[in-house]
């Protein structure tokens, strides 16, 4: 049964699988969580039209958290 409602504008499972594999592949070498969220951004910005930071944090907190699991 098709789901209501309006389609997300960002792709974040997309964007999140992808910046982990950039680190996974040693692409990106996060020092800090901020720099998870940049990349999601970047990620995610088509032209001018993107995220803000803070709107990425959670899932760069998710990212940040599991890639500094041992």
């Amino acid at each position: 049964k098709p789901r209501g409602g309006r389609r997300p504008k960002y792709d974040w499972p997309k964007a999140v699988v992808d910046v982990y594999g950039l680190i996974e592949r040693g692409e990106l070498k996060p020092q800090v969580q901020a720099d998870i969220e940049r990349a999601l951004v970047i990620q995610l910005t088509d032209g001018d039209d993107g995220p803000d930071e803070s709107t990425a944090r959670p899932y760069a907190k998710l990212i940040w958290e599991e890639s500094r699991k041992p």
